[in-house]
């Protein structure tokens, strides 16, 4: 009798202890099952970019890196990954995917601090793991996953700093801790990728920005913190401190641009041809580029549901308005409350401002920037890290809702219309399948047919439509060609290749290039050109595939010669021909000769 209060305590604070970590287990559960089938997916365009970065020496690696328009960091975390556990699309892309679990895990604590039932943070929760955005990123063998918890993290440093310079005036360590945790987060996710240097900026300025707005009405009559009335020492100590933080934040920001200056000088050369991102981003119109992030399937319903619930607490009031005691109760109770301000009124206030501008800051900065022909920097690669301030700031807002059905009825409604908007019920409906393909590369499948049909003397050609390729002399320096043709070069090279990968010949974009291209290939080879049985692979539609062919025959870039199409097979958005390079005899026709029968 005497162990069974202390067994019962015992066990009592060993579950309070697991109790925190119950939630975040469950959310990552959901999340595995959700985005793990998408793993095994063939990688598409740009991960084969990241597995032929990973796949040569270090010294290569660097280089590589740059060709394709990034930085070192991550792939050197890949590429010793790679060395250890060997290349493949689950060590590739399982970081990511604990980047994403990372960052459900930060937004958690976060809807935590707010005034949320348990309830609310699974409806909160459920509109970022719903996200096919989300899913995408996910599951990419990208830095961008990264990317996004580093921002998230960066933001949350920022509010901590801010909610200590609001409730107190004393420089104190927390706030030396927090500038701390802010400028690696920040620093680290420009390592990860330049464009995040976009969101470093708007927390930078938000901060300051918050910090001096409220400065600005406490100043004349009051320290930092409200209802106090300091003397003149007091105030001249909270000029002091005022001063002091201005001037840490501004070395702070200072020091997070010496430590990027490194990322800036590799970069160079990246910037110098930033036009050619207009191929995959740019700016479109406002209701489009509102599709970049779920703003209107999440935003809509909540607004309409607050906007909702204040009439109807307005209605209801002019309906009582006839008892007069109630209504003078009420009034005293406003009045007390209004009489004594509160610093978490402020505070809650300066949330939303804060996470409004986390989420919509850098998209809007992004838009104009593309607009204006600045840089085109408007897509959701380069600004996915306003996903989840947006979430944030959802759930602020379904907070306002003071009705529990109502925020119940909110909640299901944002997760219904955000399933509809991005596709995903359609998907379930038709098929049964809630992921589905998120990418739709099947270069696996194509490599594997190709090397299935593959007969001797055969020769593959690969039109990787890489913005790269944008060229019109051929043929481009080996460095760029081995870049061009790197899908069926690395990890989906054809069985009957040697390592080296050199016996795929790249194509320019232009199909009116081919021609030349075809030919120069097999000149430089030392191979007769008159007739050459081959295999095109193609990153595009089958349709669009004969069209260019089509186009390439009549180009009369190469007179006497025509590209004649035996077969061709789709793999999803990657297809294959089989094609005959001939030399036409005087006389014969120079359209498309279709062999399929």
């Amino acid at each position: 009798m005497h162990n069974d209060k202390p067994d019962k305590s015992s066990q009592s604070a060993a579950i309070s202890r697991i109790r925190p970590f119950v939630g975040p287990a469950l959310v990552s559960l959901i999340a595995l099952v959700i985005v793990a089938p998408a793993i095994s997916e063939s990688l598409w365009i740009d991960e084969l970019h990241t597995a032929w970065s990973v796949d040569g020496s270090f010294g290569e690696l660097l280089e590589r890196t740059a060709q394709g328009n990034q930085t070192p960091t991550y792939f050197v975390f890949l590429f010793s990954l790679v060395k250890t556990l060997g290349l493949n699309e689950w060590t590739l892309r399982v970081p990511s995917m604990i980047g994403w679990i990372a960052t459900l895990g930060v937004l958690l604590a976060i809807i935590r601090n707010t005034k949320s039932t348990t309830f609310d943070r699974s409806l909160i929760l459920g509109w970022a793991i719903l996200d096919r955005i989300q899913w995408f990123f996910a599951t990419e063998a990208r830095p961008y996953s990264f990317v996004q918890l580093l921002n998230l993290l960066a933001w949350v440093a920022a509010w901590r700093l801010l909610e200590c310079r609001l409730n107190s005036t004393s420089h104190d360590s927390r706030s030396r801790r927090y500038q701390g945790m802010w400028c690696l987060c920040a620093t680290l996710a420009i390592y990860c990728h330049p464009t995040a240097a976009l969101v470093t900026v708007w927390q930078w300025w938000t901060v300051l920005g918050i910090f001096l707005a409220n400065s600005t009405q406490e100043l004349p009559r009051r320290g930092l913190a409200p209802c106090r009335s300091p003397s003149s020492d007091q105030s001249s100590g909270w000029r002091t401190t005022w001063i002091a933080f201005v001037v840490s934040w501004c070395a702070v920001g200072l020091a997070a641009i010496v430590l990027c200056l490194p990322v800036a000088w590799t970069m160079k050369s990246v910037w110098a041809h930033r036009s050619q991102w207009n191929s995959f981003a740019g700016a479109g119109s406002i209701w489009k580029s509102l599709e970049l992030f779920p703003a209107v399937p999440i935003l809509v319903p909540l607004i309409v549901f607050v906007a909702a619930s204040f009439c109807l607490r307005l209605l209801w009031q002019r309906l009582h308005e006839s008892n007069r005691a109630e209504r003078k109760h009420a009034g005293s109770t406003v009045s007390s409350a209004g009489n004594q301000p509160s610093s978490v009124n402020i505070l809650n206030i300066y949330l939303f401002v804060f996470w409004t501008l986390a989420a919509f800051g850098p998209w809007a900065t992004g838009f104009c920037a593309a607009y204006l022909d600045i840089a085109p920097i408007f897509h959701r690669r380069y600004l996915i890290s306003c996903s989840m301030p947006l979430v944030v700031l959802g759930g602020l807002i379904l907070c306002t809702i003071p009705s529990r059905f109502g925020r119940l009825a909110a909640g299901l409604i944002v997760i219904a219309s955000l399933v509809f908007h991005q596709g995903t019920s359609t998907l379930v409906l038709t098929q049964g399948q809630l992921v589905g393909a998120l990418r739709g590369e099947h270069w696996r499948e194509a490599s594997r047919y190709v090397a299935s049909q593959f007969a001797a003397g055969d020769r593959i050609w690969c039109s990787s439509q890489l913005i790269e390729g944008n060229l019109q002399q051929w043929p481009p320096q080996e460095q760029l060609a081995n870049y061009l043709s790197f899908p069926l070069a690395s990890i989906y090279r054809p069985q009957m290749f040697s390592d080296d990968g050199t016996e795929t010949d790249s194509l320019p974009n232009h199909s009116s290039f081919w021609m030349s291209a075809l030919q120069q290939s097999l000149t430089l080879e030392g191979r007769p050109s008159n007739r050459v049985r081959g295999w095109l692979v193609f990153r595009g539609r089958v349709d669009d595939l004969r069209n260019r062919i089509v186009r390439s025959n009549k180009s009369g870039s190469m007179q006497g010669h025509k590209i004649v199409l035996l077969s061709d097979r789709p793999f999803g958005t990657v297809s294959v021909a089989n094609i005959e390079f001939r030399k036409t005899a005087t006389g014969d026709r120079e359209e498309l000769l279709d062999g399929r029968g």
